[in-house]
């Protein structure tokens, strides 16, 4: 297809034709009512992407193929005369040259017009082709909620299995449009997704990329040699199960973090949490779409956005919202980490809190009102020129004793001008004071009169919190669990996967309490029979372990239960922590 000719045949039927170039290009083709975008590497890609749009069958477009053909080329690409030796014109008889001048000014016939060269034929082996790399694009689609959450090692090696998949039809038709187009249209979808999330460079998506370059950039050697992408493809998956073992050997939870023990419980309104902290985000970065971002924040508040974005992991929040504000953090830690050193230690996905999220949250919380109380207590403190009585003094303490396991110096010295008459008091006479109060009264007695600065700021060791209060906060179950086993208690479940796992099987049973939970492995015959009992309503819910099963494979299947109306949930690998996240995505559940 020529590009000119193309361009100049839409705008001449009345379509406007327009382009973006970013790191990919978009074509917009539209007119009275008709809208069409294409996307591509080049704007050639992109507008014919756009084309086979507007032209879906084959037989629209080898007409809209034929209109070009039937087009004069454009002047400005049109050949240059062949080099050769220039023949002098002939010479004539100036006298029998003349004509009349009403033959003169007799219309000419117009030269006749070149045809250009036939359009390439499409390649009708490459079409399952296509239909696969749709299907991938709808895989993307559906697990990029679920990836966006995960580490960054992990995303870019999903990624690049990804693209490798698309790029496998590369190796099979290298001249074919289409599949440039629509393997194009996969790297411009994932390429937004690394910048967005900020998970670093996934060298698979440049366009001249080959599949042997790309081994340096896994995360594990690999000494096999990889000539195809189909090989690149296959690596992937083998590595990404190695690192799915390695994680859960180490405590680290489905998406490779190591705090997936302080998620729980996760904050009352998750959701306001999280649109707080990309309002802080955006008045600072700009949105999504601008990069670099205008400015850069505060070192402590860039720590404190990063602290509530892990523990918003572990609620039901929007993937994509959460991967963008912890993309846009990452991205400043890594620009300066100096000063930013306590956030990029929080981004690491090894970090493990002490205790659980809701907990440090809540204590810092307690650290503010407590600053609030001591300051407030201390600045009002009885003064000597007021000649307080007895009364007046021992209420203050009241207020000021339970704060001397960090400011009893503070209260020595405020107390010290009253020195004889706190010592003529009675600490177990004293109304009001418990025993505690009655223990620092008696501190307070005895350290009134001694040097103040050699004095300790507690007046006692602080008792530690019970053990058993963080221990019961990691017990307590998440929130859309609970609701999500509402929706599933009691129905019947079949679980696809390419493997056997009676003990996962269990663990789903207990977890989401199915009356009954079929297992197929996805061979062809085992696949079929599971279709024909989804059709005949044998089953509530249809789990697919996507990151184990071919996007033909995946894609039939959600045909057969969107044809049925039978809930498909894709849920990775299966773990059931993924599996409660997945199916709260599906079912609409909020935490």
């Amino acid at each position: 297809m020529n590009f000119n000719d193309a361009h100049a045949w839409l705008e001449g039927r009345g379509y406007a034709v327009r382009f973006r170039v970013e790191s990919w290009a978009e074509c917009l083709v539209s007119g009275d009512g008709e809208r069409w975008l294409g996307v591509g590497v080049t704007e050639i890609d992109a507008l014919v992407d756009a084309v086979s749009k507007m032209f879906p069958s084959r037989a629209a477009r080898a007409l809209f193929d034929d209109a070009l053909a039937a087009l004069a080329p454009s002047p400005e690409l049109a050949a240059p005369p062949a080099a050769g030796p220039v023949e002098e014109p002939a010479p004539t008889d100036p006298v029998s040259s003349e004509a009349p001048a009403s033959e003169a000014l007799a219309p000419q016939a117009p030269p006749p017009t070149p045809r250009a060269p036939p359009p390439r034929p499409l390649d009708v082996r490459a079409d399952p082709w296509l239909d696969e790399i749709d299907e991938l694009l709808s895989e993307i689609s559906a697990r990029e909620g679920a990836l966006a959450m995960s580490t960054p090692v992990r995303q870019r090696l999903v990624i690049t299995g990804w693209i490798a998949d698309a790029r496998r039809a590369q190796d099979e038709f290298p001249e074919e449009e289409r599949v440039r187009s629509m393997v194009a249209r996969v790297a411009a979808r994932l390429s937004r997704l690394c910048r967005v999330w900020w998970c670093g460079s996934v060298r698979a998506l440049q366009v001249d990329r080959r599949p042997e370059a790309v081994l340096s950039e896994l995360p594990y050697r690999c000494d096999a040699p990889a000539h195809r992408w189909a090989d690149v493809a296959e690596l992937a998956s083998q590595m990404l199960d190695r690192m799915e073992r390695e994680d859960a050997a180490h405590g680290r939870d489905d998406s490779g973090w190591s705090d997936g023990g302080a998620l729980s419980p996760p904050p009352a309104d998750a959701d306001a949490m999280l649109r707080e902290v990309v309002a802080g985000i955006e008045a600072i970065a700009g949105s999504a779409e601008t990069f670099p971002p205008r400015e850069s924040p505060d070192a402590k508040l860039l720590a404190r956005w990063v602290a509530r974005l892990r523990w918003l992991r572990g609620a039901l929040v929007d993937g994509a919202m959460w991967a963008y504000a912890l993309g846009r953090c990452r991205h400043w830690a890594e620009r300066d980490r100096v000063k930013y050193a306590e956030a990029a230690a929080l981004l690491e996905p090894s970090h493990r809190p002490d205790a659980a999220w809701a907990t440090i949250f809540a204590s810092q919380g307690k650290d503010r009102e407590r600053r609030k109380l001591v300051k407030e207590v201390l600045s009002c403190a009885p003064a000597v020129k007021d000649h307080p009585g007895a009364p007046v003094l021992l209420a203050w303490l009241q207020r000021a004793l339970p704060l001397a396991d960090t400011h009893h110096r503070q209260i020595v010295e405020l107390m010290t001008p009253f020195r004889a008459e706190l010592a003529a008091m009675d600490a177990s006479t004293v109304e009001g004071f418990d025993r505690r109060l009655r223990r620092r009264f008696s501190l307070l007695q005895r350290d009134l009169g001694a040097d103040v600065a050699e004095l300790p700021e507690a007046a006692e060791a602080p008792q530690a919190e019970p053990a058993a209060a963080a221990e019961a906060v990691e017990a307590v179950e998440s929130p859309f669990l609970l609701a999500v086993r509402g929706r599933t208690h009691g129905s019947r479940a079949l679980f696809i996967s390419n493997r056997s796992d009676p003990m996962l099987q269990d663990r789903l049973l207990r977890v989401l309490e199915f009356s009954e939970l079929d297992w197929c492995e996805a061979d062809v015959k085992r696949t079929q029979a599971a279709e024909q009992k989804v059709a005949a309503g044998a089953y509530d819910f249809v789990l697919a372990a996507t990151g184990f099963l071919s996007h033909s494979v995946d894609g039939r299947l959600a045909k057969v239960c969107r044809t049925h109306e039978v809930p498909y949930v894709r849920v990775e690998r299966g773990r059931p922590m993924t599996c409660v996240r997945s199916l709260a995505r599906d079912l609409g559940i909020r935490a």
